[in-house]
């Protein structure tokens, strides 16, 4: 038993002895020591940062206090349509101040296009601070200027611009632009309006640019003339959204006629009732089994597409469906354009000629040459998809020492296509196509 007892006295003497206690405890206060000091120094440093943004503020605050005085003693015919940008040093920090005047015409205390007075009522000025490295937004301070009686002539007038979108909301952030006796740059506001006030009677143009966007036209940087009248106020609206993109890849039937297959598509067609122009067809000239369109306006109803380039390929005419594309803002939206298979072989003497050309004339409405074909060894032209609508056709090859030409038509307006029954040129005449 002798040998449990002494056991039992060490285990006794470890759990009683201290040593190391100290070690411990030192560690544990400089662990709590160093983040008291890491609080307290983010804390001065917390305390510090919002000193300086603080200071900055005021300083901004009393800059932009000095410009509205510059302003308010600024004549009302030098103020009308101010814009202006400045710099002022503080202390050795530079502050850029932006000085505006936009003209009023309701007692909302926003630039109005519908309000329907004669005149601009009042001016609002702002005057807005920034300077380098800031982290709140800008220090604004804003107030009203009333015109004295007798400030302007009756030989000025008021433009307001509208700028709306798809469904007749105000689009803001839109850049501007006026030429004319007087030229101005401005920014549309929260209502989709800008105002110029107190303009010189005359003819005008006004210009929009805003990235992304686009008119029912499918223009980004469209342009209307406009007349200011004396002491009335003339409106122009403008239809400009951000624009949407038609994604389209082509399909026809492989030569059995019995199953669907990828094919080549040169351009397509998006047509709209909104519009008295069609829009200029998308397309490279290049055979493509897509092609991703420039920007179009996102009508709120869908756009008829098809394969081709001019009015005569457009399937309604052969009592076809177009396929519908409706464009969302900023989406993209796919849509599958078929072209009837048109199965043009080349023969002569009974055999397949290979290497022959084909040239094609669509002469359907607006319609034109499209790029030669080519038949292969079997004789047919190897790119066989072609957009709906009638076709005049020269066929050229050389068998042996004889070029031999032949010309024909058909008509490319059923489903299933031509079949080679209709469309066999057999190469018996010696010439050429023109």
């Amino acid at each position: 038993m002798r040998p449990f007892a002494a056991s039992r006295r060490l285990l006794a003497a470890l759990r009683d002895d201290q040593s190391g206690i100290g070690l411990i405890e030192v560690v544990v206060s400089s662990m709590l020591l160093v983040l008291v000091a890491s609080g307290v120094y983010m804390g001065l440093d917390g305390a510090s940062e919002t000193s300086g943004i603080n200071k900055h503020r005021s300083v901004a605050t009393e800059v932009a206090q000095q410009d509205q005085d510059r302003m308010r003693a600024m004549a009302v015919t030098e103020l009308s349509n101010y814009r202006a940008t400045n710099t002022t040093s503080v202390a050795g920090v530079l502050y850029t101040v932006t000085s505006s005047a936009i003209w009023i015409t309701d007692g909302t205390g926003t630039a109005s296009c519908t309000s329907g007075q004669a005149q601009a009522q009042y001016l609002r000025i702002s005057s807005s601070v920034t300077w380098a490295n800031m982290t709140i937004p800008p220090v604004t301070v804003e107030s009203l200027v009333s015109p004295p009686a007798g400030s302007f002539g009756t030989n000025q007038g008021t433009l307001a611009v509208q700028v709306r979108d798809r469904n007749g909301n105000g689009v803001p952030g839109v850049s501007t632009s006026l030429s004319g006796p007087q030229s101005y740059t401005d920014t549309t506001n929260q209502i989709g309006c800008v105002l110029w006030g107190y303009l010189p009677v005359g003819n005008y143009t006004v210009s929009l640019a805003k990235q992304g966007y686009v008119d029912p036209s499918g223009v980004a940087q469209p342009s209307k003339p406009t007349g200011v009248v004396g002491e009335a106020v003339s409106t122009l609206a403008f239809d400009y959204d951000l624009g949407g993109q038609i994604r389209a890849s082509y399909t026809s039937l492989d030569r059995s006629g019995g199953r669907l297959v990828a094919a080549n598509g040169l351009a397509f067609t998006a047509v709209t009732s909104h519009l008295t122009v069609p829009l200029t067809p998308f397309g490279d000239g290049q055979p493509h089994t897509f092609y991703t369109s420039s920007l179009v306006f996102p009508f709120t109803d869908p756009y008829g597409t098809y394969a081709g380039t001019c009015a005569g390929n457009d399937p309604t005419l052969y009592g076809q469906s177009a396929q519908l594309a409706l464009v969302q803002p900023g989406g993209t939206t796919a849509v599958n354009l078929f072209e009837p298979p048109v199965d043009l072989l080349v023969t002569q003497g009974g055999y397949p000629v290979s290497g022959a050309i084909v040239k094609l004339t669509g002469t359907g409405s607006g319609c034109g040459p499209l790029p030669n074909r080519t038949t292969g060894a079997d004789g047919y032209i190897t790119d066989h998809a072609l957009p709906w609508g009638p076709y005049s056709a020269c066929v050229q090859a050389t068998v042996g020492a004889t070029t031999y030409a032949l010309r024909g038509t058909f008509a490319n307006t059923s489903a299933t296509g031509v079949p080679v029954g209709s469309a066999t040129y057999n190469l018996t005449t010696a010439g050429t196509c023109p």
